[in-house]
């Protein structure tokens, strides 16, 4: 009888080791992307020649309000790479991700809760992205231009494009990477302000987003598992 109770207290203690363990591996996966969602919304609000590591100050905008993202893209202008930049891809991956019983199999009805909401959020924000009432397309941006990720390798992707900076002497510099739904392509080196009649609207959208990366935070253990973007090799990686 004591041997058959040691036994089961043992098996009991394996299995909650191999839970968390298996938990930690799911919340990782989600904190990255969930974070990578973060970073492009920081790139496309705060980052700016002089401060380019604002593009991974993501603790700035979990404590932004609606009003602090408006008056970040109030009269700011918005390339359209960063602006539609990997939209669809976070999209389907999230929602690759939550329909993956195994994957999701660790995680609580709380957290299924908020992953399914933070779905619904960003095809709010997508959604927003091809309204023609929301933007002032002001031109093209003339110091970069546009690569097909096929052209450099053609393993990549077919839908990814890299954002290039040319320089002297035939050499450029690759400014930023992603991947876009076929139909903004065109529209990627254009320059968008949003509109000062849709900026509140246009900030909730970011907003929501954020609240929910928040909401995800509080409800995992109140941290973030670290993205390896947050330790960039190079500036302009």
């Amino acid at each position: 009888m004591l041997l058959s109770s040691l036994q089961l207290s043992l098996e009991r203690v394996i299995d909650s080791r191999i839970d968390k363990k298996e938990y930690l591996t799911t919340k990782q996966a989600v904190d990255i992307r969930i974070q990578s969602v973060l970073f492009d919304f920081c790139r496309l609000l705060y980052e700016t020649e002089e401060e380019k590591s604002e593009r991974f100050n993501y603790p700035r905008l979990l404590n932004a309000s609606p009003d602090d993202i408006g008056n970040e893209l109030r009269n700011r202008e918005l390339l359209g790479f960063l602006l539609f930049k990997d939209v669809m891809l976070n999209i389907s991956e999230l929602i690759e991700f939550f329909s993956d019983e195994i994957e999701t199999f660790f995680l609580s009805e709380v957290e299924k809760r908020i992953l399914a909401k933070m779905v619904y959020a960003l095809r709010d924000y997508a959604k927003l992205l091809h309204s023609t009432e929301v933007f002032i397309n002001k031109g093209k941006h003339i110091e970069y231009i546009i690569v097909a990720g096929a052209k450099v390798n053609p393993k990549n992707s077919p839908n990814s494009y890299l954002l290039v900076r040319p320089l002297a002497d035939n050499e450029a510099v690759v400014v930023s990477g992603g991947k876009f739904a076929p139909e903004v392509v065109g529209e990627l080196l254009s320059i968008f302000v949003v509109k000062e009649t849709h900026v509140n609207y246009f900030s909730q959208r970011i907003y929501n987003i954020v609240l929910l990366a928040n909401d995800w935070i509080n409800a995992t253990g109140k941290y973030f598992i670290a993205n390896p973007e947050m330790f960039p090799n190079s500036e302009n990686q």
